[in-house]
């Protein structure tokens, strides 16, 4: 699932100097989403469907919590994250390099090794056939 954040941002910061969003109950029981201009959001309350009626308040404590500044808030979070994991993808970059570096030194040394202890073979068997004479 792809965020349109840009879009997403572009309509919290158009919001959010609007006047906040709250519960209303009506004298008949409906349940309205409003701030001090009006309603905004009716909420279906039938009912005779209470597992609609539960969803319907569901999403409409959601819509309540979604605020603009929530939203802002959670986009900057976002962004802060994305930052930090360009950072450390680079990071990782520098280390998968020297780790890259480091195995070409070992491979050397290795044959180095090999080829010192080829050397000491040698001149421990030349050591031997100049002592037995």
């Amino acid at each position: 699932m792809t965020i349109d954040k840009s879009a997403l941002k572009a309509l919290a910061e158009a919001c959010k100097d609007a006047l906040p969003l709250r519960y209303m109950e009506s004298p008949k029981g409906t349940l309205s989403i409003r701030n001090d201009y009006g309603i905004v959001f009716g909420v279906h309350q039938n009912r005779s469907f209470p597992k609609i009626m539960k969803s319907n308040k569901l999403y409409a404590d959601l819509v309540l919590a979604a605020s603009p500044a929530t939203i802002l808030s959670l986009l900057a979070e976002i962004h802060s994250l994305e930052c930090r994991l360009e950072v450390s993808e680079d990071t990782l970059g520098v280390i998968r390099g020297c780790l890259k570096a480091a195995e070409g030194d070992i491979d050397q040394l290795k044959a180095e090794n090999e080829s010192l202890k080829r050397e000491r073979a040698d001149w421990q068997a030349e050591c031997q056939k100049e002592r037995r004479k």
